[in-house]
């Protein structure tokens, strides 16, 4: 029965208009998580979020906004779903601080999985700051859901 608990859940994130990866640095200690994800503010980002085994995402939510959350496509191991988030009147960062951005996903049987991810958000037309850093292809969350199937915890987290 553990095994049916535990999934992954793999997000890929891209800047819509400009089809290219989102990019991340390394912070070390400074702030509450080690990774800062390079974001741009008044801007879409495509969202892909692949469960293994497949599972069924009910709702989606960033930073407050509920999205619309669409399944491209599904067989017995895995499922990828698709989604829009906007950075519309989202202010960027101030210099040296990091916002944390709350991703919530609700997954039958299984429960809410509440995360975050830490972000510094830059001007919409900043492309030299916002691409220095390493590529982000995709975050990895190795997922336990509680036996009463409520919760959901990131289990580990890897940056890919």
């Amino acid at each position: 029965m553990e095994h049916q608990l535990h999934f992954k859940l793999t997000l890929e994130l891209k800047r819509e208009k400009h089809d290219g990866p989102a990019y991340f640095k390394v912070d070390g200690n400074r702030f509450k998580n080690p990774r800062t994800i390079k974001l741009h503010s008044d801007s879409a980002y495509a969202f892909c979020i692949t469960s293994r085994p497949p599972q069924i995402l009910e709702s989606l939510s960033i930073h407050g906004t509920s999205l619309d959350v669409e399944e491209k496509s599904r067989d017995h191991s895995e499922c990828v779903y698709s989604a829009v988030w906007s950075t519309a009147g989202i202010l960027p960062t101030r210099k040296g601080e990091r916002e944390q951005v709350p991703i919530i996903i609700k997954i039958s049987e299984k429960g809410t999985l509440k995360a975050c991810f830490q972000a510094k958000m830059y001007k919409a037309e900043d492309e030299q700051h916002c691409a220095w850093g390493s590529s982000l292809h995709s975050i990895e969350w190795e997922c336990n859901a509680n036996e009463h199937r409520n919760h959901v915890d990131v289990a580990k987290e890897t940056f890919h």
